[in-house]
């Protein structure tokens, strides 16, 4: 292709190590039979995957080992119906023993290409027997076969299944190139720029743009953080309005980076800001605030973070921190 754009793995953006990495053992024919790709960016690793499935099987790879991405072989694998590639999991949902027991046939039913590709998206979601399942597959594959498991970190998984997969960590980008790579899917650049601070990949975020009400949250947000320093009763009916229609997974985010930007601007610290596109209600409250009291909800959020997969009630935690804080 000498010169052109980068197709395949090297077009996936900000995994350039990660595609050279591959290609390189793709190249000796060293790949591994298991990989877990761990990082922020499950989307990117699993088209990751899906170009490592293509470049093994391309009709007309370039010099590099890398896929064309558009003979009749990648076209297949990139709209799902090539027999030798194969996708489980969805974010958020459990993979059972069921979904296990159909990987065991896509790998015991032959296939027109040498080596199959499998990927477990959402691997921290495997339950224990699934898990179990699942080691003694990658284990003693019935053929050539390569696994790629995704999560977002290595302990989320079985020590036992670590152990047998070469783990690749894809580079974390920085909140300016999320946002950048945010505006070029089609996300307004007044919601990028935050939307990558939450670390949401372009189809979560356009999800959460299209359903959640996030334009109104963003607007309850910047209203909090007026009234909890001036009308402290209005701000708990506020808070109620913020928590509702499905916001509650992402409310203590929003209110945290929001106080995390008003500090920086009291700290002259602005060329870090989330909420770039709304600098004038920014400054205003940064010279409301007491900073003992930002460090104060700034510190209890991080908490709250922390223990959200105790399944709290979030909006009652928040009410609370609110009674405690510090006049």
């Amino acid at each position: 292709m000498g010169g052109g754009m980068d197709m395949g793995m090297m077009a996936v953006g900000g995994a350039e190590p990660v595609a050279r990495l591959l290609l390189g053992q793709l190249m000796r024919r060293q790949l591994s039979h298991a990989y877990l790709f761990t990082g922020p960016r499950p989307q990117a690793q699993l088209e990751m995957a899906r170009q490592l499935a293509k470049a093994l099987h391309c009709d007309h790879p370039d010099s590099r080992g890398d896929c064309c991405d558009r003979c009749v072989t990648c076209r297949r694998i990139e709209n799902g119906n090539f027999p030798a590639f194969f996708v489980l999991g969805s974010p958020g949902e459990s993979i059972k023993i069921d979904e296990i027991r159909s990987l065991q046939q896509f790998l015991a039913v032959t296939a027109e290409a040498k080596t199959k590709v499998y990927v477990l998206y959402g691997a921290e979601q495997l339950t224990v027997q699934a898990a179990n399942s699942l080691l003694k597959i990658i284990e003693e594959p019935p053929g050539p076969a390569v696994a790629v498991l995704i999560a977002r970190h290595r302990r989320q998984l079985l020590p036992t299944i670590v152990s047998r997969c070469q783990e690749v960590v894809f580079p974390a980008l920085s909140p300016r190139q999320w946002a950048q790579e945010l505006e070029a899917a089609g996300i307004p650049s007044t919601f990028a720029p935050i939307l990558a601070h939450l670390e949401m990949e372009s189809d979560e975020a356009r999800a959460c743009l299209e359903s959640d009400g996030f334009a109104e949250a963003i607007s309850l947000v910047i209203q909090w953080g007026e009234e909890v320093v001036r009308h402290p009763v209005s701000a708990m009916t506020t808070l109620q309005q913020l928590f509702q229609s499905g916001r509650e997974q992402w409310a203590v985010d929003l209110l945290l980076l929001w106080l995390r930007d008003v500090l920086l601007l009291q700290n002259r610290q602005d060329q870090r800001l989330a909420f770039v596109h709304y600098r004038p209600q920014l400054e205003q409250q940064a010279r409301w605030w007491p900073q003992e009291s930002l460090l104060f909800f700034l510190d209890g959020f991080f908490t709250l973070q922390r223990l959200r997969k105790h399944h709290l009630n979030m909006q009652l935690a928040v009410e609370e921190l609110m009674l405690r804080m510090p006049r």
